[in-house]
């Protein structure tokens, strides 16, 4: 079996194969398909006894989850755009669809007032969340990529687990708090936090062994593991 075969330090481009590069579009559509449900769920509040939890907090987990997967087959400067050019995609999204929204209705359409509900509050969860989501989703790659120099490329499993749990704490803290600021009181956004978080730590003792089985079975597939010793970690300043 041909060994895996891309290792680097700080170059700025490699070289993809086809298969490779079939595999990290898909990825990064599927990225884009789970950040949009995400948010368009957030408005979906879900019962929990005599809590409550937004419908996001079963959808965000697979975001950092594959984010780990992409940092550690593709290396973080890859993830690192896909966060971003995912939320711009997201934001254009937004943005089409609060403006098609306001356009004048048939009389005789009487869902209009639904497909606002559902679907106005789209652009502020957005930009709302932009900060959580950024700063989050960076922790999360940033933790796994580090972590995988020191491990030496060993239990992914483990790495991905403390990613994804520092990554999502942080998430659900800035994001529940701004997107309920002025709408819910911080005692009643308390037990959301925390169970959300509960919620997303056990997505990722669940996903962790199956997902390093198919970190393994990729890697040999395609013939690629990218280690990164020095990447640039800073959110709002990506290398060209």
């Amino acid at each position: 079996m041909k060994k895996n075969s891309i290792y680097f330090c700080n170059e700025k481009y490699f070289n993809l194969t086809l298969n490779q590069c079939t595999w990290l579009i898909f990825f990064s559509m599927l990225y884009l398909g789970i950040m949009i449900s995400n948010t368009i769920l957030t408005e979906k509040w879900i019962a929990l006894g005599r809590y409550f939890v937004f419908g996001g907090a079963f959808v965000s987990p697979f975001l950092f989850f594959l984010g780990d997967i992409i940092a550690e087959i593709f290396g973080y400067s890859i993830a690192e755009k896909i966060i971003w050019c995912g939320f711009i995609s997201q934001t254009i999204f937004a943005f089409i669809v609060k403006i098609f929204l306001h356009t004048t209705a048939p009389v005789n359409w009487h869902e209009a007032h639904s497909f606002c509900y559902v679907l106005d509050p789209l652009l502020r969860i957005d930009i709302s969340g932009f900060v959580a989501f950024v700063v989050s989703s960076t922790v999360n790659i940033s933790i796994i990529t580090k972590w995988k120099i020191l491990m030496r490329g060993r239990f992914f499993w483990l790495r991905s687990i403390g990613s994804s749990t520092v990554a999502e704490a942080v998430y659900s803290a800035i994001a529940i708090l701004m997107i309920g600021f002025g709408t819910l009181s911080f005692s009643s956004m308390l037990p959301v936090i925390e169970i959300t978080c509960l919620i997303k730590i056990i997505y990722s003792l669940i996903l962790a062994y199956p997902g390093a089985i198919f970190v393994n079975y990729l890697k040999d597939r395609l013939h690629i593991d990218v280690y990164e010793t020095n990447p640039n970690m800073n959110p709002f300043l990506m290398e060209k």
